[in-house]
């Protein structure tokens, strides 16, 4: 299905393949940038039935060694790991962004 490795954790909820389709789907934007590990991907969705909404969990590596976090909380489940993955890919372009100014700052004139 991918070429990364991915661990998630279903937390007071039962497994859904339709959710798991969807996260393969929604994670593979992350690997357009070259620095992603595709290694040891955690992903948690927990359902807080009190509140009736579910939060979503996403720890990933990047090649310097950093762990990057994201979450987000909807009361869908599809909503949740939409605005998850975004919360990552943004960080990811920040990343890019300051590794790229980094190099554009070092080259001499």
């Amino acid at each position: 299905m991918a070429d990364f490795e991915l661990n998630i954790r279903w937390k007071d909820m039962s497994k859904q393949d339709q959710v798991k389709d969807y996260l393969y789907d929604k994670l593979t934007k992350l690997f357009d940038f070259s620095f992603v590990e595709k290694e040891n991907i955690k992903v948690e969705y927990v359902y807080y039935k009190s509140k009736q909404n579910y939060k979503f969990r996403l720890n990933l590596k990047v090649h310097r060694g950093e762990l990057l976090r994201a979450e987000a909380t909807s009361k869908d489940i599809f909503t949740a790991t939409n605005e998850g993955v975004e919360k990552m890919l943004d960080q990811l372009r920040r990343i890019k962004t300051k590794v790229n100014s980094n190099k554009d700052a070092s080259r001499p004139e």
